[in-house]
């Protein structure tokens, strides 16, 4: 089973993604903001971290940057609703 880290700061996302990803066989654990997901990323191995782009005070491309430093194995998408 694969390990998922969602980060968006919008809880309703979250949660939908979450849902989505639990009925197809995934461990979801989540995470409200950047910083948060950094943290979980020292403490936890994830397959997969899937993050909003749009986030205060560390954004999305922040994110990618200092999990691929932590560890580059872990695959990390970056998605937005931003038009």
């Amino acid at each position: 089973m694969s390990d998922i880290l969602l980060v968006d700061d919008e809880k309703s996302v979250r949660l939908t993604l979450a849902l989505f990803l639990k009925k197809k066989g995934y461990r979801v654990d989540e995470a409200s903001n950047g910083e948060e997901a950094i943290e979980m990323v020292k403490e936890h191995f994830y397959d997969l971290v899937i993050t909003d782009l749009k986030m205060k005070p560390v954004d999305g491309m922040e994110v990618l940057q200092k999990i691929k430093s932590i560890n580059p194995m872990i695959e990390v998408i970056v998605m937005t609703a931003y038009g």
